[in-house]
């Protein structure tokens, strides 16, 4: 088992690497992805397994489910770069340089602003009917309360305001009032964050704030840098994670904190051993093939009152025998019974354990067309306001997909994607004659080097 995890580890680091130094660009698909990869499906069994080995066997049904599981993991990551590399076809690291594309300052900034304040007010909404601050932190895990779930995932629209901002002032100079905007746009998202202590906000809060302002203004990143940044954004989630009971607001700091890495010893909540009971699940008891992931987004985004009943209705319209609103439809005895342990109700069974539960034997279909839309949209970002948008909305919420499932990726990648991409139509940009080098320098682009290609367009 040490060699497997190692070698896991291991295999998905290197296989980063050659992106790495083809393209020195830190929001490679394959960059982002495959450390968080390398951390669920190698380190985090790794450190369990050393614990307890006779346990960590227990729970996992033994060496030849373990083999399994990890095989159809390395399948499924083997498709999502092969999909990553067709998407990208093509792109050298010369030719991977951005066009500036003007567009009305104004308006973009504009949109952020009223993106940031209608975030601000869904986050006070939430916090409001919770009954203050108090009410809404003063407890483990909290974050308001609203029965509406636009309303909830409303709070997050801030985020997309920073984009419209970076996008202001794409190859130029950030100025102080540009800061003071993305401070409004951050707030709510990052405030929830840390007292609800939540690693998915935490993450989206990096890439969207930080990550924006490299991603968009084309800043050079070294090696180092990226590595150092990369852990110390992982090992502050881990920290909120592990130490969930104790941060709410009025918490006694007296008792101390626990360590981050603790995270990763948890046993009936970790997010490995429940993926390799799902695939076992899934194996006994069939395959949605696409049908649970229907449900999901019909039922998350269509208005409640154009159709009260859809998850009752719409999974028996597919032939499903199931409530996703119990535990995604997994039945929480039916794992318990495959892994002799009875998992958290609600917890995430992460990339392989959603692929493999949703797509069965074409799994590796879906992991390749995923990797293929990523590597599509970095592709296009080159020359298109619309993909630039897109994309990095893409990275953002790609933690859900790896850590949890494909649901919470896809459906907020279309709850804000695209209605960003809508409003970035409405800016009316225009191609110039130049381009953005590494380290975010602005030159004109030779008549015959130009890229014949229509902004906005994915």
């Amino acid at each position: 088992m040490n060699i497997l995890y190692s070698g896991t580890l291991l295999a998905f680091l290197l296989i980063a690497m050659p992106f790495w130094l083809r393209y020195k660009d830190p929001f490679h698909p394959a960059i982002l992805l495959l450390p968080l990869l390398s951390f669920l499906y190698g380190y985090m069994p790794l450190e369990l397994y050393l614990s307890d080995p006779d346990r960590f066997l227990v729970y996992a049904g033994g060496e030849d489910a373990v083999l399994r599981y990890q095989y159809i993991t390395f399948g499924l990551v083997f498709a999502l770069v092969v999909g990553i590399l067709i998407g990208s076809r093509g792109v050298t690291r010369k030719t991977a340089r951005w066009r500036v594309l003007r567009i009305q300052s104004s308006k973009s900034t504009l949109l952020a602003l009223s993106l940031g304040l209608i975030g601000l007010v869904a986050w006070l909404t939430l916090v409001f009917n919770a009954g203050g601050l108090s009410g809404a932190y003063g407890s483990a895990y909290g974050g308001g309360y609203a029965s509406s779930g636009y309303v909830r995932e409303m709070r997050y629209l801030g985020l997309v305001g920073i984009i419209f901002v970076y996008l202001s002032r794409t190859g130029k100079k950030m100025r102080w009032i540009d800061w003071a905007l993305i401070a409004l746009c951050l707030a709510p998202t990052l405030t929830h964050a840390i007292l609800g202590a939540r690693r998915g906000p935490f993450f989206l809060s990096v890439i969207m704030a930080a990550g924006g302002y490299f991603f968009f203004m084309r800043k050079s990143v070294s090696l180092p840098v990226l590595v150092g940044g990369g852990l110390a954004v992982g090992l502050t989630m881990l920290f909120l994670v592990a130490n969930r009971d104790s941060i709410y607001l009025g918490t006694d700091l007296s008792s101390g904190f626990q360590n981050p890495l603790d995270f990763v010893s948890r046993w009936e909540s970790n997010e490995y051993l429940i993926g390799n009971a799902v695939v076992q699940y899934a194996d006994q008891n069939g395959y949605f093939y696409g049908a649970r992931e229907l449900v999901w987004l019909v039922g998350r985004l269509l208005p409640s009152f154009l159709w009260p009943n859809v998850w009752v209705e719409l999974p028996h319209m597919l032939g499903l025998d199931i409530d996703l609103r119990l535990n995604g439809g997994v039945d929480p005895d039916g794992l318990a019974s495959l892994s002799t342990w009875t998992p958290s109700v609600g917890s995430a069974e992460g990339f392989t354990g959603s692929l493999y539960l949703e797509f069965g034997p074409i799994a590796p279909l879906a992991a390749g067309i995923i990797g293929w839309a990523f590597g599509k949209a970095w592709k296009s970002a080159r020359s298109s306001l619309g993909a630039r948008v897109v994309y990095l909305i893409m990275l953002a919420f790609s933690v859900y997909l790896v850590m949890q499932s494909l649901d919470p990726w896809l459906y907020r990648l279309l709850l804000f994607g695209l209605p960003a991409y809508v409003l970035i139509s409405q800016l009316q940009s225009r191609r110039t004659n130049f381009e953005i080098l590494p380290g975010g320098q602005v030159r004109r682009i030779a008549s015959n080097r130009a890229i014949r290609k229509r902004p906005g367009t994915i």
